[in-house]
């Protein structure tokens, strides 16, 4: 009965399915008290020089301008900085993402278009037609041979 039952716990914990739920277990572990140990250190050395970890500078006064945008003053808040930067990061965001869109338009329709034209001055003449170049000469390419 012993014999059976140590086989069954060798082969039980040789069980692929096993070993990797033992892994990662305890690597959750590990990376858990990593961040224990990190977040026990950060208080200690805010704690020793009376500091405190908030959000509470956000209402001081930044004393900077930003013009772009929206625009705040010197006398308004960090607060106001921050949505002041999201503000203008999305502007940016949102021109990025108009152009690119035109500009994947109109390479669309050059390159399916029948004008002669637009479709030999597009990405796909150079494709269909290696040989053709800007008047650049092409780096040559050695294969080696085994």
């Amino acid at each position: 009965m012993e014999g059976r039952l140590s086989r069954r716990l060798i082969r039980f914990f040789r069980d692929d399915r096993v070993l990797r739920i033992a892994g990662q277990s305890a690597f959750v572990l590990a990376a858990a008290v990593f961040v224990a140990w990190l977040v026990g250190n950060l208080n200690d050395a805010l704690d020793a020089r009376g500091l405190t970890l908030s959000f509470s500078f956000l209402q001081r006064t930044a004393g900077f301008a930003i013009t772009q945008g929206p625009g705040m003053a010197r006398t308004e808040s960090f607060w106001r900085a921050y949505q002041v930067g999201v503000l203008n990061s999305l502007n940016v965001v949102l021109a990025g993402l108009v152009l690119t869109t035109l500009i994947g338009l109109l390479a669309g329709v050059a390159l399916l278009s029948p004008n002669w034209l637009l479709r030999n001055t597009g990405v796909r003449s150079r494709i269909s037609n290696p040989k053709r170049t800007s008047g650049l000469s092409e780096p040559k390419r050695f294969i080696a041979s085994a």
